[in-house]
């Protein structure tokens, strides 16, 4: 039998976007898992709701929460392809965990829900800092509001996919993102090409390494 939806209690046991469930929580959700999901005992379920949803005073609005797989990979540092969002299927950052770092992997399809009364039963194992919390709920609506190219391009470029990652790679950790603008967005015959901008952005921070001049 489900327990009664104690909003006072979810709020005093402060759950958040970008909580952590507790032991008896993981439990709960484990069983609820989606076929093809395998759970590790030292994985983290991170509540990826808004706040606003999570709080919601009405169980009738808000009647779950969803949670998202996240992995430990025990890696010293993430993967410089599966940071900030690069990846729209992976994701890696670095977060603490009693007082370590630690590298943890999410992937998009290992996510489930949770009836939103079942937080009211325990307080969150830990928070995930602030700007993580963005990043994953950033990382995952990136997945429904990212562009979309012509099928013909998209061809194109993945026949030269090994050249760019070649290069891309060498100046991983200096990049942030790197962004696309086509002439048009129609399907074009093999022998008409596109005509494309390619944008690289660098953080802010790193314009005032002294090795900026020569990377750029």
């Amino acid at each position: 039998m489900a327990p009664a939806f104690d909003l006072a209690a979810i709020e005093g046991h402060r759950w958040r976007q970008g909580s952590v469930l507790g032991p008896g929580l993981f439990r709960e959700a484990r069983d609820r898992a989606p076929a093809g999901i395998q759970l590790r005992d030292d994985d983290w379920l991170i509540v990826t709701s808004h706040d606003c949803d999570i709080a919601n005073g009405a169980l009738d609005k808000e009647p779950v929460v969803e949670v998202l797989r996240a992995e430990v990979t025990g890696r010293a540092a993430p993967d410089g392809q599966q940071i900030g969002g690069r990846n729209p299927r992976s994701l890696e950052f670095q977060d603490s965990d009693a007082g370590r770092n630690v590298v943890v992997r999410c992937r998009v399809h290992e996510r489930w829900t949770l009836p939103r009364e079942l937080l009211g039963s325990e307080r969150p194992a830990r928070h995930l800092e602030r700007k993580n919390a963005r990043l994953v709920a950033e990382w995952l609506a990136k997945r429904y509001i990212r562009a979309a190219f012509p099928t013909a391009f998209d061809t194109r470029w993945r026949s030269k996919m090994k050249e760019w990652l070649s290069i891309l790679q060498n100046h991983s950790g200096w990049i942030q993102g790197v962004y696309l603008r086509l002439n048009t967005l129609n399907e074009l015959e093999e022998a008409n090409p596109y005509l494309c901008h390619l944008l690289v952005a660098t953080p802010a921070e790193r314009k005032k390494d002294t090795e900026w001049a020569d990377r750029r």
